[in-house]
């Protein structure tokens, strides 16, 4: 985030759906969600360093259920943009993430889950006058949220992420929708903003 006030507005509107679950949370098993999967995406990303450019590209992500409430999470995502500044160069931006999560029932229709991870973003900066430079980010974050079973096909998600990293630290929050369409087969859409990029992404979703 770029300042303490946007936090704080990104962890208040986040805090409201937990209370009021909280308060309604039942001792009788939830609903199955599935914490093991394979999922890719279609991916498009605005950050700010860029003036906002667009970077399109793809997700590669997969869940394994370790125990019956531990899981853990791998991810890549590639993208790249053409950028027009002061001079023209292209970025080409990749993505690597390994999370650990714990989940449980918080009533018979909704999870709650928080996830400990370490990613590596690195970016390749090619201009058009051989100025050629990579810039890599290490980051480690802190992830809650609440998966809801909405109707019987449809499940929503939103979750919030604290990020530390060289550059300092900030809160990102992540919403998402996904439709069954077939037996261990879902089609999604999620948002993630707030942090210095802003991902939209629609995905296909396999359970095994």
């Amino acid at each position: 985030m770029k300042n303490f006030t946007k936090s704080a507005l990104y962890l208040a509107m986040l805090s409201v759906p937990f209370i009021s679950l909280s308060s309604t949370a039942e001792t009788v098993d939830g609903h199955d969600f599935s914490y093991q999967y394979i999922e890719a995406a279609s991916i498009n990303s605005k950050a700010d360093k860029l003036d906002d450019e667009s970077l399109t590209g793809f997700g590669l992500q997969a869940s394994f259920e370790m125990t019956n409430n531990v899981y853990l999470k791998v991810l890549y995502a590639k993208s790249d943009a053409d950028i027009s500044a002061q001079q023209n160069f292209n970025v080409d931006s990749k993505s690597y993430y390994l999370g650990v999560g714990y989940f449980e029932s918080l009533n018979t229709d909704t999870d709650w889950y928080t996830e400990l991870a370490v990613d590596k973003l690195k970016a390749t900066f090619i201009g058009d006058e051989g100025n050629d430079f990579d810039d890599t980010i290490y980051s480690y974050s802190a992830t809650i949220g609440l998966r809801h079973q909405l109707f019987t096909d449809a499940e929503i998600e939103g979750s919030l992420k604290h990020l530390y990293n060289q550059n300092g630290s900030e809160f990102s929050a992540r919403v998402g929708a996904y439709y069954s369409v077939f037996d261990y087969v879902d089609v999604g859409v999620n948002y993630e903003f707030g942090a210095e990029i802003d991902t939209l992404a629609a995905s296909i979703r396999v359970e095994f």
